[in-house]
């Protein structure tokens, strides 16, 4: 029995970053390739691409499954597309929001808007609506709580890496609070250890300066003496045995590492992004104000870093604790208030 061919996603060629998203003609589906193209030449970074291309990927095999062509997309045919996702696999909400936005900055490209299509935040659904009136199509998501790592459980992980490049990135994600991209992004013009500080580019391209702490600094400078290769590429992290000896280190790469200490260790939770909100709940802990924090973090507004922190029960009462400490000298609860 032969397995009909289907829509596929073709991996940039050596030293290009474009992803092509491939027909069952085994061609080069030119729509959603010149999207694709257009979004690359904005500077989005690599992982983000590779996402954009298996969004449509999935959205294009769903349109191929039920006969749908994007030419032909209405809002309903849009909620279609959610419900198909609730049901096959399914697919987490964050993911299916994900792909709605996607298809629906596709859609816009397709219809000309290209201010919609590359705007920030995206753009909403296809509607006969126009301007901020607009609505957008998205599911619900569940605001889960992110638990921090332990002091135990970080240091149990961090016993378990035997290269300097390794404990160098964890501390960066736990003292730094770094995200993955940011690490691989990282070139060693960026890391100033004269001045002990850190160049690092964020989300949107955004610069911020970070202060370097010196057990990280010792760290990096372990790995460039003693790991990494002399003939290496431009980037600061890069892959230290095999085949791809010297190239730069990839976000699959980096989550491989993760996933295996994460085995080594038996601390499950422990995953690249948890690190780095073990350390926004650290500076938490520690009084840091929340804008310098949001600063640090790389975030555009403190509420975003609000939604990120969560304070432990332990932490929430202490503070409660504390005000009514206060509050017990003044208003209702002052100890010469006839009502107590």
């Amino acid at each position: 029995m032969t397995t009909q061919a289907d829509y596929s996603v073709r991996k940039p060629a050596p030293g290009q970053t474009e992803w092509q998203l491939i027909g069952p003609d085994d061609r080069p589906v030119a729509d959603a390739n010149r999207f694709l193209h257009v979004t690359a030449i904005r500077g989005l970074r690599s992982h983000s691409l590779r996402a954009y291309a298996y969004d449509l990927l999935c959205a294009f095999r769903w349109m191929r499954s039920t006969r749908r062509s994007i030419t032909e997309f209405t809002a309903d045919a849009l909620l279609d597309f959610i419900e198909f996702q609730q049901h096959a696999g399914p697919a987490a909400a964050t993911t299916i929001n994900r792909r709605l936005d996607v298809l629906q900055r596709f859609m816009a490209f397709q219809s000309g808007r290209l201010h919609l299509a590359f705007a920030s935040p995206s753009p909403g659904p296809v509607t006969f609506r126009r301007g901020r009136g607009a609505s957008r199509i998205r599911v619900r998501t569940a605001h889960l709580l992110v638990t921090p790592l332990t002091d135990k459980q970080a240091v149990t992980f961090f016993n378990t890496l035997r290269t300097a490049r390794d404990r160098a990135i964890t501390l960066l994600m736990w003292a730094n609070g770094l995200r993955s991209c940011e690490i691989l992004s990282l070139s060693p013009g960026d890391v100033d250890f004269h001045n002990m500080s850190l160049r690092i580019l964020g989300k949107g391209r955004k610069e911020r300066m970070l202060p370097l702490a010196e057990p990280v600094a010792k760290l990096l400078l372990q790995y460039l003496a003693h790991e990494r290769p002399a003939h290496s590429a431009a980037m600061f992290f890069v892959v230290l045995k095999g085949p791809r000896r010297g190239q730069p280190m990839t976000y699959t790469g980096l989550h491989r590492v993760f996933r295996y200490h994460r085995l080594i260790s038996k601390v499950p939770n422990a995953n690249a992004h948890r690190f780095r909100h073990t350390f926004g709940a650290n500076m938490t802990r520690c009084r840091v104000p929340l804008a310098i924090l949001a600063k640090m973090m790389g975030h555009s507004s403190p509420q975003t870093t609000l939604r990120y922190i969560q304070l432990n029960d332990q932490e929430v009462r202490r503070q409660y604790e504390e005000a009514l400490a206060t509050l017990n000298t003044t208003g209702l609860l002052a100890d010469d208030n006839p009502t107590t």
